[in-house]
């Protein structure tokens, strides 16, 4: 990651099941949320120089039973396009797409520095498992070059062709979506109007600041938004639902202080585990030992000052008055 920690990457892509085409993908740092789910089918769906040449609505969507993927705003995304969603857990009815993880591990993650499936040396060390971690933007660099030799180069024994020419051979036409059209499709909405003012738009406790909002002061929109990019929103007239444009976070915290934030969580949550262990042990209810047929006998003996200290840690002091009776 940019600051030198270490992260998991999560890749969420889709595969035309027809021609094993990857039709769209993408990469997520530490864990993939519903948001990884729709920049993978925008990708999908667009045939721009960015995404294509494949694109285009599909007729049906499989999807496993994923919490993202069978999220409110994912089912709103297929709804509004209309395209049936599927939702299997067996593996008899998803063994495509595995087929094209396990290629992709065999193929491609296998071979990356640190890769906990590279071979290995002896019963524990795996190659290159000592190398430098790649940057999160060259793993991402290398997976778009993976998945354009998969989709361009790799012949399908099925099919004797590459991913490629078994689409280009297909001569049924595509349904297709503007790209606009596509972003509000894929943007959660709570539905409630609010007012440009001369802050910019309130919206969960922040104002957002339209990117074009010369003379719209006291004008009504909905904002509409992509999952986790809390940087900035969708605008959208009410009457005509036209979209007039971006809006950014005013008074976004600055680099050093997010780190600050973030390292005071770290250490919050420090002090929280020890806490929990220490918890833990205090839990652990220990008994003499015995020789003779008798009901066993708690080996842990407290004070009456003890019980109420460790009380006094856990619950309000009001309450502890009212459960132990104490004065204080």
């Amino acid at each position: 990651m940019p600051d030198g920690s270490l992260a998991k990457v999560w890749v969420t892509w889709f595969e035309d099941r027809a021609t094993q085409m990857v039709m769209g993908w993408a990469v997520t740092a530490a864990s993939a949320h519903r948001g990884s789910v729709l920049a993978a089918l925008r990708s999908s769906v667009l045939r721009e120089d960015l995404y294509g040449p494949a694109g285009g609505l599909p007729d049906l969507v499989r999807i496993d039973g994923g919490a993202d993927f069978v999220s409110k705003t994912v089912r709103a995304a297929f709804g509004a396009l209309d395209v049936p969603v599927h939702v299997v857990t067996a593996a008899r009815l998803k063994g495509g797409v595995e087929r094209l993880n396990r290629t992709a591990v065999t193929r491609f993650f296998a071979d990356l520095p640190r890769s906990t499936k590279a071979p290995l040396l002896d019963h524990k060390t795996r190659v290159g498992q000592d190398d430098p971690a790649l940057t999160f933007e060259a793993f991402v660099g290398l997976l778009r070059d993976w998945v354009a030799w998969h989709n361009t180069e790799y012949v399908v024994a099925r099919t004797g062709v590459t991913p490629l020419q078994a689409w280009e051979a297909d001569a049924r036409p595509l349904r297709e979506v503007d790209a606009e059209d596509l972003r509000a499709y894929m943007l959660e909405s709570d539905g409630k109007p609010r007012r440009i003012t001369s802050r910019g738009v309130d919206f969960h406790g922040r104002s957002y600041m339209p990117m074009d909002g010369v003379g719209r002061i006291g004008m009504q929109v909905y904002v509409r938004w992509m999952p986790h990019h809390a940087h900035e929103v969708a605008l959208y007239t009410v009457r005509q639902g036209r979209y007039l444009g971006r809006a950014v976070l005013s008074d976004q915290a600055s680099e050093a202080e997010r780190r600050k934030v973030l390292a005071a969580r770290d250490e919050r949550d420090r002090v929280l585990r020890r806490a929990l262990q220490r918890s833990a042990v205090r839990r652990r209810t220990k008994y003499e030992a015995s020789t003779q047929a008798a009901p066993p006998k708690p080996a842990t003996a407290m004070t009456r000052r003890e019980a109420v200290a460790e009380l006094e840690e856990i619950q309000p002091r009001s309450r502890l008055r009212r459960a132990t009776g104490a004065a204080y």
